[in-house]
């Protein structure tokens, strides 16, 4: 392996350096891992696995908490810079969850129960869709169109350039958290690591994303949508069928719509996203992978 391919990238290197030590540890321990990942990467998988268990045991009560919402928070920030790592990466905390003892703690359980519950609230709580920053800054505004893009007037940009580009930075940080979120989201559920609600979240996100006549819809939120279905389409919709009165026919009904929504992003129109070439893209994607 090319020496460059073993050392972290200098936007891991950078983003590290703020992180809690707990993150920190956990980023450090998946790093070395993917660095050294050779064929289907089960060997490195559980030592992640062991490293994980072993560290969060050792943490001091009520620190065993922090290092379980840590973990977590740095599978995201490494599946932010390595999207192929994610299954790894969750496989790894899962088996990790299975030997925690069961003086691991926290306000969701004992044990493996711990570990699991809190990414099950996690995903609950971090992937519903695109929420943009809680305390936006004065300048800018929200796109009438679409809540994940914002407009500036030419006087912000001449007197107050510095905020403008900060706040589009941090409104990209928005949007790809969002999608990242969503992307554990799927994968958590084609894994069956965590299934939220039977799916019915899932259902919903991707409903409200392919839906832009609807009052909160984005960009964000329909490539969100489109990375949910293309993350656990398979077992979505085998597991929505399992829970519902109907079976298969309103499986097919729900494949169709969600086929027809995707084509409307296919046309050109103006007055939408139609004409939006990243859109027409993750639609085309979609479509094409036969997701649904």
């Amino acid at each position: 392996m090319p020496e460059s391919q073993n050392q972290p990238s200098q936007t891991y290197t950078k983003v590290i350096k703020e992180l809690h030590p707990y993150q920190k540890q956990a980023l450090d321990i998946f790093s070395s891992a993917w660095a050294k990942k050779n064929g289907d990467g089960q060997h490195e998988r559980s030592n992640v696995s062991k490293a994980l268990a072993h560290y969060t045991a050792n943490a001091k009560d009520p620190d065993a908490d922090v290092y379980i919402w840590s973990t977590i928070l740095a599978i995201k920030q490494f599946a932010t810079t390595h999207p192929q790592a994610l299954d790894f990466l969750l496989l790894a905390y899962s088996d990790a969850t299975r030997l925690y003892p069961d003086t691991v703690s926290n306000e969701y359980g004992h044990g493996p129960a711990a570990g699991l519950q809190q990414l099950k609230w996690w995903i609950i709580e971090e992937s519903d869709g695109f929420q943009g920053l809680l305390f936006p800054t004065s300048i800018g505004s929200v796109h009438p169109t679409d809540r994940s893009n914002l407009t500036f007037m030419q006087s912000d940009v001449n007197e107050k350039l510095d905020q403008v580009l900060t706040q589009i930075k941090d409104w990209r940080g928005e949007r790809t958290s969002w999608i990242i979120a969503a992307a554990i989201q799927a994968r958590c559920f084609a894994l069956d690591i965590i299934r939220v609600n039977d799916g019915r979240q899932i259902e919903a996100l991707i409903n409200a994303g392919f839906h832009r006549e609807r009052s909160r819809w984005s960009k964000a939120d329909f490539i969100g949508a489109c990375v949910l279905l293309r993350g656990c389409a398979k077992s979505l919709i085998s597991q929505l069928d399992a829970v519902a009165v109907g079976g298969q026919g309103q499986s097919q009904d729900r494949s169709q719509a969600w086929k027809e929504a995707l084509h409307t992003y296919l046309v050109e129109d103006v007055k939408s996203s139609g004409s939006d070439f990243e859109i027409k893209y993750h639609a085309t994607v979609s479509h094409s992978n036969q997701v649904c």
